[in-house]
């Protein structure tokens, strides 16, 4: 038998008896649903096909086999009794019409009340203290305006911080109702820092401090995020000792867990029945009113249905209230979403909660011990995985339901989506957990046990992805993927170990595979160059360490400073790229890799996450932590197209050529014309050398100096990446909003306005990389803006002579 110290003692005895060597065995599952008295009730149930779940992979499902659903926390399975039900309805309303409310076998009227005797076993109450009506959240404003009375000394309302949107907009609407503040009267408590769920001793702690502001106190029963099951009975109790009025939303306690509201002495709760009540989707919901209440008057909104059912039909309105909760009643109930609740009440009518308590806690105690067993990070083995799996579910069976919150360091809809490839049914909940719940109506261990295999698959193939050196589709054909690509490259773009990140392609830069930018004329030089050329022109790593450690100390050192930052952005972005084998070093591809990696396209964000980075190598550095000096103040790298390789010297002078300068065709805006370069020989000669054209802008300067001209200046503004620019979008609105843009433009355009003005680049690169060129918002000279076009000649490739012609003219 396996050994595990937090083996259930159910499971230490059943293997003890039945002598299972290897508890993590399917074989052992089967026999644990053999000896399960209530394995019956799955009979009752329809249980989906594998075939027929619709993103499940035929490839790897039996579409004949049952699936693994453990989604019941979400919407549970169809009673096989409820078809029967509303089909005898729908019969009877053919055959009757209007007839069919006071005759046959179910009138209508009243066939709600045909509900409370199954409904009174689950929730633990008395016969005038429920009814089923409506939706959940409608029944939660209803009883709120009734029971929420706030007074200028007592108007706070306290729930959990991390409740059910649903019940966080109605509390806040019905304190906006009520004339009060929700910042002021909304108290959402909070778990201690690094925990995930609320004790109740910090609740009471809180109740005995501020209980005097309080008026009303609403929690969930289970909370719907990580599964804990609150002591109703202690929190109510001690609530309403400091006069506070007590509600419960039982969303995910009703049928789950046993209650017994009346015998604790709630005042008021509600509850739906898709989930465990297995009552379809948007089912009946029910409320639950004590018997304290049961002839009060206070104010509520009222219907028809709140009249006395004895004289509703004498139509005086004057009404007379129905005693209890049939007193909050507002309209007739929905016949066909009765038939739904009692298809469900019919298919657990042999047996009740506690038999039903005590196989969930077998259930769900089982597959906490298989997800224990196979991912815990106490294992040596599990913890060196890049993905890993924590619990924030309560250890403790007493304190929580069937429910179990996975929670992972990784994208969980790449979880998500590969289990139901397997024919899982789960839910994710955002940012990073996946709810499984083994409902004991219906579930098995055996699904326990094939929901852990499908886990333990789904983990398998995702780190196999991870670890393999991705590489996207040809950059101008994203929409057909090939090669080694797969559907994950969206989420991890192509790294290599010795390049930098490729940046996000414009559409009107072709790429080739090696994410390297080439136009026409160039595209068989980039073919044919040679080993030597490659080797020649490379990019040298540094000398101190090699690159394949420095990249891999930079991860380590990525993974530290995740687990040591707080929740914030930054710790969101640092756990995800954790898992990743090429993170980038520099700042500009590490904020490009943000954006494709995350999805996150604010640059604010991702400045931030970069200097929060930075910020925590300096500490680990001063604490003593060994941090690579290559880490810091990396020189920024520009991405840009080297153009030909086999560049001529500069002083050397091109060959003649006969032909005559191929002029651009005249147009009013030339830039969306420049399409492709005209052949090399046509390109304009130099004229000049360098130290002549520097001498006479020394000079042009010098005497402009001497009149006292004003010289227009390029205006300044924040740097900004304009990596996803484009020069045929929209300038005017480009330019209103980044003055460093214009700035840019306007060069570009005196490029495009001279004929024959590159050098060794076709044209339309050299306005390209003209636009994208931050370097050019500083410049606030000619010598500057000469100086630029000479040390980056590459970027720019102008001759001597039309460097002279674009300053002249950008200065104008």
């Amino acid at each position: 038998m396996a050994k595990h110290s937090n083996l259930p003692r159910f499971l230490r005895n059943f293997a003890s008896e039945d002598k299972e060597n290897d508890i993590r065995s399917r074989n052992f599952a089967k026999k644990l649903d053999a000896a399960d008295d209530l394995a019956y009730l799955r009979n009752n149930f329809y249980v989906p096909k594998m075939g027929t779940l619709p993103n499940a992979d035929p490839k790897l499902v039996n579409p004949n086999e049952d699936s693994i659903y453990l989604c019941g926390n979400s919407l549970g399975l169809l009673p096989k009794a409820t078809k029967g039900y509303i089909d005898r309805q729908l019969e009877k309303w053919a055959q009757m019409g209007v007839f069919g409310h006071h005759s046959g076998e179910l009138p209508w009227i009243d066939c709600d009340e045909y509900l409370h005797k199954g409904l009174q076993k689950i929730v633990g109450a008395e016969e005038d203290e429920i009814a089923a009506m409506n939706a959940l959240t409608v029944n939660l404003h209803l009883l709120l305006t009734a029971f929420y009375t706030p007074t200028q000394k007592r108007f706070k309302i306290l729930l959990e911080s991390q409740a059910f949107p649903s019940d966080h907009y109605a509390i806040e609407s019905q304190i906006r109702l009520k004339g009060f503040d929700p910042k002021t009267a909304m108290v959402c408590l909070k778990p201690r820092e690094g925990e995930q769920t609320l004790r109740t001793e910090d609740i009471l702690s809180y109740l005995d401090q501020d209980g005097d502001s309080i008026s009303l106190v609403m929690f969930s029963g289970v909370q719907y995020y990580t599964g804990q099951l609150f002591e109703i009975e202690k929190i109510t109790s001690f609530a309403q000792s400091k006069g506070c009025v007590v509600g419960w939303d039982l969303a995910h306690a009703f049928a789950n867990v046993p209650l017994e509201l009346h015998k604790w002495n709630v005042d008021f709760a509600c509850w739906c029945s898709y989930k465990y009540g297995c009552a379809s989707a948007g089912g009946l919901a029910g409320i639950f009113v004590h018997n304290r209440h049961k002839s009060d008057k206070r104010e509520r909104m009222l219907g028809w249905w709140s009249h006395d059912s004895k004289t509703r039909f004498r139509m005086t309105n004057q009404l007379e209230l129905a005693d209890g909760a049939a007193g909050y009643r507002i309209s007739n109930p929905p016949i066909m979403l009765v038939c739904a609740v009692m298809g469900f009440l019919k298919a657990i009518e042999s047996t009740d909660m506690r038999q039903l308590r005590e196989k969930s806690l077998k259930l769900t105690g089982y597959l906490e011990y298989l997800i224990d067993e196979h991912f815990s990070s106490a294992d040596v083995t599990n913890a060196a995985r890049k993905i890993q799996i924590s619990l924030i579910t309560p250890r403790d069976p007493e304190q929580r339901g069937c429910q179990l919150s996975l929670q992972f360091n990784c994208d969980i809809a790449l979880i998500f989506e590969e289990l139901v490839k397997r024919g899982c049914a789960v839910d994710k909940r955002y940012p990073n957990v996946i709810r499984v719940a083994p409902v004991h109506m219906y579930n098995s261990f055996e699904d326990c046990w094939r929901f852990v295999e499908a886990l333990k698959e789904s983990i398998q193939a995702l780190t196999a992805m991870f670890n393999r050196n991705h590489r996207c589709p040809p950059w101008n054909k994203p929409e057909k993927p090939s090669g080694s690509c797969t559907p994950y490259s969206k989420h991890f773009p192509p790294l290599d170990g010795n390049k930098s990140e490729v940046p996000a392609n414009p559409g009107w830069i072709r790429r080739n595979s090696e994410g390297q930018a080439y136009s026409d004329t160039l595209e068989k030089e980039f073919q044919e160059l040679s080993v030597k050329e490659k080797s020649e022109t490379s990019r040298k790593q540094p000398d101190s360490i090699p690159n394949n450690e420095l990249q891999q100390k930079w991860q380590d050192l990525v993974s530290l400073i995740a687990e040591r930052l707080p929740q914030g952005n930054a710790k969101v972005v640092l756990t995800r790229f954790a898992f990743h084998d090429n993170v980038p070093r520099k700042k500009k591809q590490f904020i490009n890799f943000l954006r494709s990696s995350c999805h996150l396209h604010d640059n604010e964000i991702g400045e931030s996450v970069w200097h929060t980075l930075q910020e925590e190598l300096e500490k680990l550095k001063d604490e003593g932590t060994e941090v690579p000096s290559e880490l810091f103040n990396r020189k920024k790298k520009c991405f840009y197209r080297r153009g030909r390789r086999n560049r001529r010297s500069a002083n050397e002078e091109p060959q003649a050529s006969n032909e005559a300068p191929e002029t651009p065709p005249a147009s009013t805006s030339p830039l969306p014309r420049l399409a492709v370069a005209g052949p090399r020989s046509k390109r304009q000669p130099k004229a000049q050398k360098f130290e002549e054209i520097e001498e006479k802008l020394k000079e042009k300067e010098k005497e402009k100096k001497e009149e006292n001209s004003t010289k227009s200046e390029a205006p300044k503004c924040e740097k900004k990446s304009y990596g996803q620019m484009s020069p045929f979008g929209d300038e005017a609105a480009k330019d209103a909003a980044e003055p460093g843009f214009k700035w840019r433009r306007t060069i570009a355009e005196e490029m495009a306005r001279n004929k024959g003005i590159c050098g060794y680049h076709n044209l339309k690169n050299t306005v390209i990389n003209c636009y994208r060129s931050t370097v050019l918002d500083y410049t606030t000279s000619e010598e500057r803006l000469s100086r630029i076009f000479k040390k980056k000649f590459e970027l720019f490739g102008l001759t001597v002579e039309n460097r002279m012609v674009v300053i002249q003219k950008a200065f104008v």
